[in-house]
Formats: C-alpha cells, sequence, structure tokens
C-alpha cells in the first residue's frame, strides 16, 4: 500500500490541431496579407489562437485552452499602421483597387467572426464542468468510495506494494490578454480543477488479502488528493498568476509556465501528507493510527463540504 509519486517530469507539449494548422497559416496569410501582418506575428496568432497544448504527469495532468480575442487583431493593425506612418506617402486608388479593398475587409470579418464562434464553443465546453465522460473512457474516474473491484489484480504493476492507490487532478482554463503600460498581459479567465482516482495505474496482488485496514486506508489518499485538489479549484482569479510578456505569444508563454508551476507545488504539498500518513499509519497496518487519520480526514472533508 503506498501514496503515488509526483516526481516525474512533465511530457512535451502536443498539438490538438496538427492537421489544421499548416491551412490556418495560409489562411491567414491570404486575408491578412504581408504589410499587415509580418511573419513573425504568424507564428504568435497560429500559437495562441489554435494551439492547445497538453502535457501529462505522473499524477498531474493539464491544457490550456487558448482563447480567441478579437484585440489581438486591433494591436497588430495598430503596429502596422505604425510602421506605415513613417513611410507614408499620398497614393490615389482606382475604383478597381478600392473593390478589392473591400472584399479583403470583408473576408477579414467574416474569419474573425469564424474563430470567435470557435472560441466560443471552447468556453462553453470549459463552463459546463469537467470532461467526465471523456476522462473515465481513459480510466479516470471521478472522487467516489473505494471498493475491492477498483483494484485491478496485477503482480507486475506497483512491485513494491500488495496494494496501490494512483490519485491524479487535472487542470484547464481559458485565458485573454490586453495590453497595460505597453506590455501585454495575460490572465486567467475562466479555471477548472477536477480530480479523482486513476484505475489504470492502480492494483493489488493476487495473494494479498483485503483485511479491514487495507480500503480504509487506500480511502484516505484519495481522500487527501481530493482536499488538496479543491483548494486549487477554490483559488480565486485574481490570486491566479498572470502572464506578461513583449507581445501575446510571451505572456501566453509566461502564464502557462506560472500556471504550471502553481500546479506542481500544490502536487509536492499534497504529497508531502501521502508521505506522513504512509509514515504514521506504517501503510494502514498500525491500526489505530490509522483510526485517527481516518477520522481526522473525515472532519476536514465535512468542513469543506466534500461528500461522495
Amino acid at each position: 500500500m503506498g501514496a503515488s509519486p509526483n516526481d516525474e517530469p512533465l511530457a512535451s507539449p502536443r498539438n490538438f490541431f496538427l492537421c489544421r494548422k499548416r491551412r490556418v497559416a495560409v489562411l491567414f496569410a491570404e486575408l491578412l496579407g504581408r504589410s499587415l501582418l509580418p511573419f513573425s506575428h504568424f507564428a504568435a496568432v497560429d500559437h495562441d489562437i489554435m494551439a492547445i497544448p497538453l502535457s501529462l504527469d505522473l499524477d498531474l495532468a493539464k491544457f490550456d485552452q487558448s482563447r480567441f480575442d478579437l484585440s489581438m487583431f486591433r494591436y497588430l493593425e495598430f503596429k502596422a499602421r505604425d510602421r506605415r506612418s513613417k513611410n507614408a506617402r499620398p497614393l490615389t486608388t482606382s475604383p478597381s483597387v478600392r473593390r478589392e479593398s473591400s472584399g479583403i475587409i470583408i473576408a477579414k470579418c467574416v474569419f474573425i467572426l469564424l474563430l470567435g464562434a470557435a472560441s466560443i464553443s471552447c468556453r462553453q465546453a470549459l463552463y459546463e464542468g469537467p470532461p467526465w465522460k471523456e476522462e473515465m473512457a481513459k480510466g479516470y474516474f471521478p472522487y467516489h468510495r473505494l471498493a475491492a473491484t477498483d483494484f485491478q489484480v496485477n503482480d507486475h504493476l506497483n512491485p513494491e506494494y500488495g496494494m496501490y492507490t494512483r490519485v491524479f487532478f487535472h487542470y484547464s482554463y481559458n485565458h485573454r490578454w490586453s495590453i497595460q503600460n505597453g506590455r501585454v498581459v495575460d490572465r486567467v479567465t475562466n479555471w477548472l480543477v477536477w480530480s479523482g482516482f486513476d484505475r489504470n495505474k492502480s492494483s493489488r496482488k493476487s495473494w494479498f488479502k483485503l483485511g479491514n485496514e487495507a480500503l480504509p486506508h487506500e480511502q484516505g489518499h484519495l481522500d487527501i488528493n481530493e482536499l488538496h485538489s479543491r483548494r486549487l479549484a477554490e483559488m480565486s482569479l485574481d490570486v491566479l498568476p498572470h502572464g506578461e510578456g513583449a507581445n501575446p505569444k510571451e505572456a501566453s508563454a509566461d502564464l502557462s509556465r506560472k500556471v504550471e508551476a502553481l500546479a506542481t507545488r500544490a502536487s509536492k504539498e499534497a504529497k508531502k501528507e501521502h508521505d506522513q500518513y504512509d509514515a504514521e499509519t506504517a501503510h494502514g497496518k498500525n491500526l489505530s493510527k490509522q483510526r485517527e487519520w481516518s477520522a481526522a480526514i473525515r472532519a476536514r472533508l465535512e468542513r469543506a463540504g466534500i461528500h461522495f
């Protein structure tokens, strides 16, 4: 019996929209034109609008859902107008050129509306709550009272323990950037954390006999994880970190690093309590200590309003 570790390195981010990324970049080039949006900004827009990174840890997974913001275009067009004004010359345009310009403007507006609609769809999915249907299909189950059937019989998984509980917490967030004092500031606008039991990596040995102490001890690990996850979930938006940078891409990357650091601290705090719990209860074998811990955890769950 034992708590799950939290110190494995994060995996590299992956792009959910690999098949669409090339088409988006081409569409930006056709609609916005190189005079308005230089190449360095193509990468920034492509990253901030279309890229949804997903990183996985042993007990900690995260994705950040990037939010499309119309102010991005206002910012880029302002920069473009500023550059053009330095080399501006009086020009006369023919009716055909004016008609072509009008067509480009209309195309831009249509494109912005389409991206805005896609963004609204992403935000609505986040506001609706944790995606438990998809999570359970992957073996991630919400907080519940544990039973013997939650633990697969596997003599090779977690070989040092007769019974092993793997817990998790996942998080996602929306964010929006703005310009303050000449710097881009990226802030979290919606924050969602959910947690529970990882059935894929929880196990018990074929020779392990379920005594009176086994399930209560493993339940304690799941309860501790829920308490720490709930604390993280209830952090208000003004307390969460914000990102800063010279452009939206830098600000978004800075925000992602700071949120990752916040989640890592929460994971380490939880692991510290898991280790203390195992040490004081001798992994559930010290029945008097196990009863003390179980009573104290139940009281904390009650105060936090956490129920099965």
